[in-house]
């Protein structure tokens, strides 16, 4: 994994050359001086998608409560239903 690697580089070398862009500038810093912002994002990143996997969950239960008030149905569903509910026919070659 990416982190994984960030992670052995930046602690194998802190005083490996970074750069980091602060305000449109590119600003030349040591690994050590930037892993904390670094960490900060990450973690930060990482409750953003949290956030955007419940919104999209409640987002998708209110579609389908729509769905079935209304009673609408998409196109090519009910061949997808059809398909699972239908038990495979094998026949023997003999």
């Amino acid at each position: 994994c990416i982190r994984d690697r960030y992670q052995r580089r930046v602690h194998g070398e802190p005083a490996r050359k970074c750069f980091r862009l602060v305000g449109g500038v590119l600003v030349e810093r040591t690994a050590a001086e930037v892993t904390p912002a670094v960490e900060v994002t990450v973690e930060r990143m990482g409750e953003l998608l949290q956030q955007l996997n419940i919104a999209l969950q409640e987002k998708e239960k209110a579609l389908a409560d729509h769905m079935t008030k209304y009673n609408i149905k998409m196109k090519g569903s009910q061949d997808i239903e059809a398909k699972k509910e239908e038990p495979k026919k094998t026949g023997v070659l003999a």
